[in-house]
């Protein structure tokens, strides 16, 4: 289960109720980075009549760039207001029980959702089940760098300053905002999601973004 899941389940009132500001908020944040990594989504070979998933998708817009191509992009998201936001076809749910029959889908897209999700194998396992034969894994998520020097300067900004740009982004309660540092403080680094990955897809292609905050993978099953 993801923290996103669980404050869908609670009820709590968090950034991903709000959209907009989230998206307005991680961009400022990213220090306007945030599109040209969308954009890696595009190494997908799938096209005009393609069925993908784009799991943890927000307002579905790494999937929309897919979309373009004439594939069809079902989104799913914990977060019905995230949905609601969002066009297309849409569905409520979460990582660990998906509601789609196994070896539905062309392609899978997690687009900065993975590192949200507590145990992450568990999740990528399920959501690798509706993949057809051959299909393709695409993750696009923040990680921290092997860098020791960058990994501390990187923590610092997101502890301090990252929620800074997006409060004034967004005019939003900075405390909003503040657990962006706790986000990146716990996800994997770079090596551990190369381990988690390769260890549940074939590499197709695996890529460290921006001296190793991000990274792109995609595998096939």
């Amino acid at each position: 289960m993801s923290f996103r899941e669980l404050d869908a389940l609670l009820g709590h009132v968090s950034l991903f109720d709000m959209p907009e500001a989230y998206e307005r908020g991680s961009m400022a944040a990213s220090l306007f980075r945030l599109r040209v990594w969308r954009s890696k989504v595009l190494v997908l070979k799938e096209g005009k009549g393609a069925w993908v998933l784009d799991a943890g998708s927000g307002r579905g817009l790494a999937g929309r760039m897919v979309g373009r191509r004439g594939a069809f992009v079902v989104q799913m998201d914990a977060s019905y207001e995230s949905l609601k936001k969002s066009s297309g076809e849409r569905v409520q749910g979460v990582f660990s029980s998906p509601p789609f029959r196994p070896g539905v889908f062309d392609a899978i897209i997690m687009s900065f959702s993975l590192h949200m999700v507590v145990d992450k194998a568990f999740a990528v396992t399920v959501l690798g089940t509706k993949l057809k034969k051959g299909g393709e894994f695409f993750v696009l998520d923040i990680a921290r760098p092997k860098s020791r020097l960058i990994a501390e300067i990187f923590g610092i900004y997101t502890r301090i300053l990252a929620p800074l740009m997006a409060f004034l982004a967004t005019g939003r309660d900075i405390r909003l905002f503040c657990g962006l540092h706790e986000m990146y403080a716990s996800t994997l680094s770079a090596e551990e999601w190369r381990s988690l990955l390769t260890g549940l897809f074939a590499v197709k292609e695996l890529k460290e973004l921006d001296l190793g905050i991000a990274f792109s993978f995609l595998g096939t099953n």
